[in-house]
């Protein structure tokens, strides 16, 4: 993403009302700042990666767009500060556990 002007990654915890998931679930497959998103147990309802150009992106995103989505209560952001391990594809990963 930081190639063609996405120098933001940000990792986002949503904590929704559960009468709106449907709803929440459909706006988020259709933004398009929204990478991944990830139905999770725990405190927060999902977590979404995001991808923006810019800090003030980010903040117009998440002020703006991703706080009047269905249900919205509650929203944690953390930032990707550089990347540890890139994506593999899932056959890569198989090979890798059965090789030991």
């Amino acid at each position: 993403p930081a190639r063609i002007g996405f120098g933001i990654e940000a990792f986002i915890q949503v904590s929704i009302d559960f009468e709106v998931s449907d709803a929440f679930e459909a706006a988020v497959k259709t933004h398009p700042l929204i990478r991944r998103c990830y139905a999770t147990t725990g405190e927060a309802d999902y977590l979404l990666q995001i991808v923006t150009v810019d800090m003030m992106a980010l903040d117009r995103m998440l002020r703006e767009e991703l706080s009047r989505l269905p249900g919205v209560r509650r929203t944690v952001t953390s930032m990707a500060m550089r990347e540890i391990k890139g994506d593999i594809s899932f056959a890569e990963a198989a090979a890798r556990v059965v090789r030991g």
